[in-house]
């Protein structure tokens, strides 16, 4: 009787403080309660675990929303432009992107089956709270997860990119370059960790932000021009 007392209870708490907030925050919390019970790093474990790959590249770190969000805003998106996530992940990162932007597009690209099928998961479970709240997410832009390596994928839409690129090295550093490369001009492209060798690529911004894992060097860049 305790226990579903209690929960009565905290539900009731939860539902008035949600009233009063305003629609930023709402939209943040509707967010964060899709996501609470979430772990990307155990689904990422699990790909592991059963062998699907060893390749350093795809280390589970997760982008703070915040952070993200701080990003984007430097950047100020316009509406139609289309947002591309390489390495996606659970997908936090796109559908904060298709919510609090005027995106016409949001696509997650992600090479582990687990967190590609978590994130289809999310936006299943997404797009009935769309139904439910309307106007709190019903000019949310088009959202779309694809399974497969972003290294070899069609890009050439995009006007905004995010890329945890930590574990990239050597070869496979270049190899995202060569990825980067197929962009067109005018292109923004946010980056962690690394600095791009591409002479085509303008630095727009730099500087360190809280990740998850620790504090990280992200950088803003433009393509300036073709190759």
């Amino acid at each position: 009787m305790y226990q579903y007392l209690h929960a009565k209870l905290l539900s009731f708490w939860q539902s008035l403080r949600f009233k009063f907030l305003n629609t930023n925050k709402k939209q943040l919390y509707l967010l964060q309660q899709l996501y609470r019970h979430n772990d990307g790093y155990e689904l990422s474990k699990q790909d592991r675990a059963n062998k699907i790959t060893d390749d350093c590249t795809l280390v589970y770190g997760e982008t703070l929303v915040a952070s993200f969000r701080r990003l984007l805003n430097i950047i100020k998106p316009k509406a139609g432009d289309v947002f591309y996530d390489l390495g996606a992940g659970t997908g936090h990162l796109v559908l904060t992107a298709a919510v609090f932007y005027p995106f016409k597009r949001c696509v997650g690209i992600e090479i582990l089956p687990s967190l590609y099928h978590n994130s289809n998961t999310k936006l299943q479970e997404f797009n009935q709270l769309k139904m439910q709240h309307p106007s709190l997410l019903g000019n949310s832009a088009q959202i779309k997860f694809l399974n497969r390596d972003f290294l070899t994928a069609d890009v050439s839409d995009a006007d905004i990119v995010f890329i945890n690129a930590t574990g990239f090295f050597a070869d496979s550093k270049i190899a995202l370059e060569n990825c980067l490369n197929r962009l067109k001009p005018q292109t923004r492209v946010i980056i962690t960790s690394k600095k791009l060798s591409l002479e085509h690529f303008e630095l727009l911004h730099e500087n360190v932000y809280p990740m998850t894992w620790a504090a990280c060097s992200v950088r803003i860049y433009r393509k300036i021009r073709v190759k």
